[in-house]
């Protein structure tokens, strides 16, 4: 009989999300991001919201256009929908070497902040094993039925790899389920009772994908503002923000948002009609 792998997990009860040690940037580094095609709005749009993990985060970003610099000199590099059929990146420092070491298909804050975790280090947060016991025995079946609206329909061995638990030497802190780490999940995914929760980011990066970023990259002890809305309950920053998107019409940057009340206290869930991609 072939040995299990072995795995070295450290629990850290102070944080949320998975990461590996091994695969992090020098803390400090000011990594170049090279893009590899893209139009103007394209790369305008990553140059906004990657920079959001660096007000938490010791790391810096630098964008290059094809020419500016050597390949090789590049950190991270970037293709679009154009030469890509879904979203996905390298982890961490697997990035470098890789052309393209990261394809945005869709772009929208979600997915740009979703990809930059991975090229951090992070990996998914539904990867974790608090979660696993959520999903319904049917979810492959489901994952597949709703993955075939897209041209590149998952097969069931996919839709069970993207949902099964992170087996590999990592940090383990506590389950985020707001995670931008997190794949919005469907409701016939799920266990009649974890239905009607939330579960996945509308685009901001949690509290805890905060509170994980600084501690992977330390230095920034002042980075959170106790007085931010993120500190209020999740639940509550939750809806009061997807009643502000619904009032503002900006449903496409987050994925379409159903709301059920849009007052205090109330329940809402996030589904999207777009499939995230295989990262």
């Amino acid at each position: 009989m072939t040995p299990l792998p072995s795995y070295s997990v450290t629990i850290k009860r102070n944080i949320s999300s998975i990461y590996e040690p091994s695969k992090l940037w020098k803390n400090g580094s000011t990594l170049n991001v090279l893009f590899l095609g893209g139009t103007e709005e394209q790369k305008n749009a990553v140059k906004k919201s990657a920079p959001e993990w660096s007000k938490y985060a010791n790391i810096t970003f630098n964008f290059f256009n094809k020419g500016e610099i050597k390949k090789r000199k590049a950190h991270i590099s970037i293709h679009f929908e154009d030469k890509c059929s879904g979203n996905n990146s390298y982890v961490g420092k697997d990035s470098k070497g890789k052309y393209p070491s990261m394809c945005l298909f869709n772009i929208n804050q979600y997915t740009i902040l979703h990809e930059f975790g991975h090229a951090l280090g992070l990996r998914h947060e539904h990867a974790h094993p608090d979660f696993g016991d959520k999903l319904n025995e049917n979810y492959i079946d489901e994952c597949m039925h709703i993955t075939s609206k897209n041209e590149s329909g998952w097969s069931a061995q996919k839709c069970k790899d993207a949902y099964e638990p992170y087996l590999g030497d990592a940090i383990l802190g506590e389950y985020d389920s707001y995670s931008v780490m997190h794949y919005t999940i469907e409701e016939t995914y799920l266990k009649e009772e974890y239905k009607h929760k939330i579960y996945g980011s509308i685009g901001f990066l949690s509290l805890e994908d905060r509170k994980a970023i600084m501690d992977m990259y330390p230095d920034k002890i002042d980075a959170l503002d106790p007085n931010e809305e993120y500190q209020k309950t999740f639940q509550q920053y939750h809806v009061n923000h997807a009643c502000k998107v619904v009032d503002l019409g900006k449903l496409g940057q987050y994925g379409n948002a159903s709301i059920d009340e849009c007052e205090e206290g109330a329940r809402y869930s996030v589904y999207t009609q777009e499939i995230r991609g295989n990262e």
